[in-house]
């Protein structure tokens, strides 16, 4: 089984390179708001992994995935692995970059 993780949506980089439209989407107080990708370039660098983090509403403090989708007029997905891969190559980027 593949990476399930499509290339062009994996780093803050890849989201700018490639127009990727990023949200989050809270659903304890259904509010939705858009990521800044260019100061969260700015913050942790093109290659910061945004796959399976949960960041903090800001309204509520309920923890909120990222949302992506590739164009306005498509649905936005969580961007939440499902695949064991994902999983183990998610927590050894993350672990890179917190470490």
């Amino acid at each position: 089984m593949g990476c399930l993780i499509p290339t062009w949506a994996g780093t803050v980089g890849d989201c700018i390179d490639n127009g990727v439209i990023v949200k989050r989407y809270c659903e304890r107080c259904q509010r939705r708001d858009p990521v800044d990708l260019a100061a969260m370039k700015a913050a942790h660098g093109a290659d910061y992994w945004l796959w399976d983090r949960r960041t903090p509403c800001r309204y509520c403090g309920g923890m909120l995935p990222f949302m992506f989708s590739p164009e306005s007029t498509t649905p936005t997905t969580p961007m939440i692995s499902t695949n064991r891969h994902d999983v183990a190559r998610s927590a050894r980027i993350r672990a890179q970059q917190d470490g």
